[in-house]
């Protein structure tokens, strides 16, 4: 066993062993508090940049929907446009079928000419087969049977 001189020497032992033990878990426990404030820090430094760019995405959602709202009024406004241009091209068309109407008049066409000039004209748009001819007999025709 031990002797009496033996005794304060491990006492002496375990105690330097306690304080270096005491020392380094003190160094440890600074290490991890400075850790732990880093992380702290970058959390808040990650959640201002988290809102920051939330707020951006907000402004251009924001914007998408506007243009969006734009997009869909030049639609409406290119859609009106071009029944408008139609309505004007059957007008235009109309208006040349009166002056070739008025050019064989004056030129002295018969009827019958007339006619000839109205399916020339009018080629495009009638079925083919069909001549103006065909269509005022079949007018006429519906206009006897519905007044008798």
């Amino acid at each position: 066993m031990f002797s009496k001189h033996d005794h304060p020497i491990q006492t002496h032992l375990y105690r330097d062993a306690e304080d270096n033990e005491t020392s380094r878990l003190e160094r440890e426990l600074y290490e991890v508090q400075i850790k732990l404030e880093t992380l702290k820090s970058q959390l808040e430094n990650s959640k201002s940049l988290l809102a920051i760019r939330k707020n951006e995405v907000l402004k251009a959602e924001l914007l998408l929907e506007a243009y969006n709202r734009e997009l869909l009024t030049l639609q409406k406004e290119s859609k009106s446009l071009r029944a408008r241009n139609i309505d004007v091209q059957v007008e235009n068309e109309g208006l040349k079928a009166l002056v070739d109407v008025g050019k064989s008049q004056r030129d002295g066409s018969t009827n019958r000419q007339q006619l000839l000039n109205f399916d020339e004209v009018l080629k495009d748009i009638l079925p083919k087969g069909v001549t103006v001819e065909m269509l005022l007999d079949k007018t006429y025709n519906l206009d006897k049977h519905a007044k008798s």
